[in-house]
């Protein structure tokens, strides 16, 4: 005598599985959200064949970055005043440290200098490399998607007690190279041939302002009368 109450009971499971039925739907029509893809840098170092060996030792500070920079997604910029991130497509590390860690690379194996110290490393070093990042990003210019790179370095002779004679110089350094495919892919080789340029300069100006400060030095000495 209790058929009213089996009604009620099977009116309500309807809609309920009917709410199960579409959800369990809607989950495998989902698609799951793409992987994370993190991307290095990758080219040869620098040499300098017939480079005067120096007696200095040089520090290679870590550099410092935009704030803008200092993430692992990948920066690009579609047109001016705009500044976007990639949520998938990232850096293994951070551009400042990324850069860093090459050029200390880069240095050590470029040859002439009697040793290549990182930044906390307690061995002393009379030259110190510092730096700063501008720009780690793709644009999207008129003659079509780049690798934007640019820099600021900054060498001191840390021998000397005065602040204007410890500054070989500070220079601004920039380069740009097509994205060889429209990818996050073609940006890391794009970047890699960038960075490349960056440090092949560096190296270069590193060691022409040290060489020259040391023979500097050498003449004073010389000229000292005995």
């Amino acid at each position: 005598m209790n058929r009213g109450g089996d009604g009620m009971a099977i009116r309500w499971w309807i809609p309920v599985a009917a709410a199960i039925l579409c959800l369990a739907g809607c989950f495998r029509g989902a698609k799951a959200p793409a992987p994370e893809e993190r991307y290095v840098l990758e080219y040869p170092s620098p040499e300098l064949p017939g480079a005067a060996p120096l007696s200095g030792a040089l520090r290679v500070g870590r550099f410092g970055a935009d704030e803008s920079l200092k993430t692992t997604r990948m920066v690009f910029r579609p047109e001016p005043f705009r500044k976007e991130t990639d949520f998938y497509n990232l850096w293994a590390v951070a551009p400042d440290s990324l850069v860093t860690d090459f050029l200390l690379r880069d240095f050590r194996r470029a040859g002439p200098f009697r040793a290549v110290f990182a930044e906390g490393e307690p061995q002393p070093a009379r030259f110190l490399l510092h730096g700063y990042l501008e720009a780690f990003e793709e644009t999207d210019g008129p003659n079509g998607r780049a690798a934007a790179l640019a820099a600021t370095a900054t060498l001191f002779d840390l021998s000397r007690k005065e602040l204007p004679e410890r500054i070989l110089f500070q220079k601004g350094y920039r380069f740009e190279e097509p994205l060889p495919e429209k990818s996050a892919r073609g940006l890391a080789r794009a970047m890699s041939r960038a960075v490349e340029r960056l440090s092949a300069q560096l190296v270069r100006d590193v060691h022409t302002a040290a060489a020259r400060r040391e023979g500097e030095v050498g003449a004073e000495v010389l000229r000292e009368p005995h």
